[in-house]
Formats: C-alpha cells, structure tokens, sequence
C-alpha cells in the first residue's frame, strides 16, 4: 500500500480536512474503510480518499508530479 497527495488543512479552527491517494493491490473498499476510520480516530471527519488498484490490467497511473 502507498499513499501520496496526501493534504491535510483546517478550514476552521478544530475542523481539519484531508485528501490523498491510496495506492492498493486488491480490496479498494476495504483499505477505504480503514482509511477513513484512521482518519476519524484521529479527528478528521471531512475525507477524501481515492484508492488506485495497483493491476496490470487496470491501473490508474497517478505518479505525475505537477509540483516541479
């Protein structure tokens, strides 16, 4: 499993919000519920999560870097 993009900033006071990528070999629904409750056990209860199934036959290539 691989994470990256991930941010994390408050839009408030106490209110932090997140989004990243999650890079995953099999069971996307599964690493997304565990990501989101990681996330609400630590007090960021506004997510966004994408998962990437890391396949041959069907891979989301998200390893472009925008921030050279």
């Amino acid at each position: 499993m691989e994470v990256h993009d991930l941010h994390v900033w408050n839009m408030t006071f106490g209110k932090p919000n997140m989004t990243c990528h999650i890079k995953c070999l099999k069971k996307p629904d599964y690493v997304l519920k565990r990501a989101t409750i990681i996330c609400r056990k630590v007090g960021i209860y506004h997510s966004t999560i994408q998962t990437e199934i890391s396949q041959a036959n069907y891979s989301i290539n998200c390893d472009h870097n925008v921030h050279n």
